[in-house]
């Protein structure tokens, strides 16, 4: 396998609608995952991941083990650009910052890690840049930030 740095995707899922996550400790990967039936509630058919949209080449990964006075966490962090100040990234920005989440990352390696669980999901913020001069870029630096009490695991 090749040592192909970058994110290449992001899919996000709220964490109010997943319905079962197990995780094995042991080998490291996602045994299951469930989404609650979105035909049953008024979720707007969000029983899935769904894909975030960002600028290629801007998103990075960093995974920080951490001592604390509870023992050793994890920091996880997803970070990226989406650009332009426009309505609709404006819209989701907004939505977002009160949501918890659980994401997918896939590496250019075809790697895929799940960021956040049901007990530590993710958290979003964002902040906006609007440059001075027409050269500069303009649009929202975008995070995601997960605590956990393990390392990211892995997808089959």
């Amino acid at each position: 396998m090749e040592n192909i740095s970058g994110i290449i995707k992001i899919e996000y899922a709220f964490r109010e609608d997943v319905a079962t996550l197990r995780i094995n400790l042991s080998t490291s990967f996602v045994e299951e995952i469930t989404f609650i039936d979105s035909s049953a509630s008024n979720r707007n058919n969000r029983n899935k991941w769904s894909p975030f949209y960002f600028t290629p080449q801007t998103a990075e990964l960093q995974i920080t083990p951490k001592l604390s006075d509870f023992g050793l966490i994890y920091a996880c962090a997803v970070k990226s650009r989406s650009p332009k100040d426009r309505p609709e990234a404006t819209a989701f920005v907004r939505a977002a910052q009160s949501c918890w989440f659980l994401l997918r990352i896939t590496d250019a390696n075809g790697i895929a890690r799940l960021i956040g669980t049901t007990d530590f999901p993710a958290k979003f913020s964002a902040g906006i840049s609007i440059p001075p001069s027409p050269a500069g870029y303009n649009g929202y630096d975008l995070d995601f930030t997960s605590y956990q009490l393990t390392p990211p695991v892995y997808f089959h």
